[in-house]
């Protein structure tokens, strides 16, 4: 029932069915022989006219010690880092190509210094289809003002409704000021895809805009996001269904740093502010961002054919005017990309854990998540631009109505395509076999330290059982014995009558 593992670890999938055995692992301080990139991570979709970002890791330097990390572009033109590793022989690196003038695929090569061989990073450039969007608030604020410029510079439809007096809002799109509105109509909601709200909007709209607003969310699949400071004794609603209390003291309301994680596996490369606050979470909830101890930071949940979503990121204005745009853009997309209306954004395929770079031969969960009984019931791959394609049968998750998974082993280099029976895909590179050293060695060592904390305290009723079972055969084998011993005896005696 125990198992030592020798060496570099065993990988995810192998990790996954040594659950009930108890681990130790030796060597486990195994490192690498010279500088290798350990971790990367990049959009695999881009919108026309953006840029192709990547940040990544680079590990094995000596303490103080300097790599230039080097990105090859489409067209050839190299963009160039130097970094310096810190105490831990470690340094991260961020680089950052032009804009993308047309749509495709494309390929970027990153490499370690002048002479690196490197590996390609694979990413599709699409023209942008973005949600339509409604902003509410009480007053002018930062965060709506520097969401509102990104969405209609990113091309959205958006109009931002602010408070002027006790019964009248001025809407303001993209043409400029536009009639007032009274309340929330029918009508009106019908034109967005998503309602964006603070709590303190949320809480100021009458009895019957909120009884119109859970209507259109139940019967329309409308989307509702509310972000914002969360407050104390907040009673839970159909529309705000989760309870949140502020972690600083006297109830008030306090923001702590920490990294975030995207649900799909991407990693802010620095610690952002996000609202300090305690979740009651229930079945119905799902991830969509944590923080590196596995705290919510942002959650979605259904409401009959929509959504509902809470934020609990802080400020994240800011993070444009601190050089980190691509990390707004990409936190802001996965967001609307939850919550917005299933019609807008359409069901989509979502890559699991490990999936920064997908290589041959290391398995890769795959999950469909779209409305409620949208899943389809398989999921098609097609290599390249071969016309026939392999298909897997989707599990349904009985929780999780709307989101269906199966598991991927890529077996080819190169471009595939991922779709549904109609056609909705995600084109993915795969990498050929060990051209990524670093990352399936840390992958490894990660799924190994996590599985030596699973299996460190094995149940210990699950031993109790085991030694039971072991007393029980025991005790039934002697039993046994005892049993055709007298037979035995019986039966000499019998004959010798």
């Amino acid at each position: 029932r125990d198992l030592a593992i020798h060496g570099g670890g065993v990988d995810a999938a192998g990790a996954a069915v040594l659950r009930d055995v108890r681990v130790t692992w030796l060597d486990a301080s195994l490192a690498s022989s010279g500088p290798e990139i350990s971790a990367v991570d990049f959009s695999r979709e881009i919108a026309l006219g953006q840029s192709f970002r990547v940040t990544g890791r680079v590990v094995g330097l000596a303490p103080g010690g300097k790599v230039t990390v080097i990105l090859d572009e489409p067209d050839g033109q190299p963009r160039r880092v130097e970094v310096v590793a810190g105490v831990d022989a470690a340094a991260t690196f961020a680089l950052e190509g032009h804009p993308t003038a047309a749509v495709g695929r494309f390929r970027w090569r990153l490499r370690l210094g002048e002479g690196g061989a490197g590996a390609d990073l694979g990413a599709v450039v699409k023209a942008s289809h973005q949600p339509r969007v409604l902003l509410t608030q009480e007053s002018a604020t930062w965060e709506f003002a520097r969401l509102h410029e990104w969405l209609t510079g990113a091309g959205s439809e958006i109009v931002l409704r602010t408070r002027v007096s006790a019964d009248r809002w001025r809407l303001v799109g993209a043409a400029g000021p536009q009639l007032e509105s009274p309340a929330l109509t029918p009508a009106l909601l019908a034109r967005f895809d998503v309602l964006i709200a603070t709590e303190e909007s949320l809480r100021g709209l009458s009895s019957d805009e909120r009884t119109v607003l859970e209507a259109v969310v139940r019967s329309d699949g409308l989307g509702v996001l509310i972000v914002g400071e969360p407050t104390a004794g907040t009673v839970a609603t159909p529309l705000t269904p989760w309870q949140l209390t502020p972690a600083g003291s006297d109830a008030e309301s306090i923001v702590r740093t920490t990294r975030l994680r995207l649900v799909g596996g991407r990693d802010w490369p620095e610690p952002m502010e996000v609202w300090a606050a305690n979740w009651q979470v229930h079945s119905l909830m799902r991830a969509v961002v944590r923080d590196p101890q596995g705290g919510l930071v942002v959650a979605v949940e259904p409401l009959g054919r929509g959504r509902l979503a809470r934020s609990l990121v802080a400020a994240s204005w800011r993070w444009p005017l601190a050089g980190h745009a691509s990390d707004y853009a990409a936190l802001w997309r996965e967001i609307l990309g939850v919550v917005a209306r299933p019609e807008a954004i359409g069901g989509g395929w979502r890559l699991g854990p490990g999936a920064s770079v997908i290589s041959v031969g290391r398995p890769i969960d795959v999950t469909w998540l779209g409305e409620a009984g949208s899943a389809p019931p398989v999921a098609r791959l097609r290599f390249d631009h071969e016309t026939e394609a392999m298909s897997w049968r989707l599990q349904s998750r009985v929780d999780r109505p709307g989101e269906a998974w199966t598991r991927w082993w890529p077996a080819r280099p190169g471009w595939h395509r991922l779709e549904d029976e109609v056609g909705h895909g995600l084109e993915l590179y795969v990498s050929g076999p060990g051209e990524w050293p670093g990352i399936e060695r840390a992958l490894r060592q990660d799924a190994t330290r996590e599985l030596v904390r699973a299996t460190a305290n094995v149940d210990a009723s699950q031993a109790g059982a085991a030694e039971a079972r072991d007393w029980l055969r025991w005790r039934w084998a002697a039993w046994a014995a005892f049993v055709i011993s007298v037979g035995a005896l019986w039966w000499r005696e019998r004959s010798a009558v």
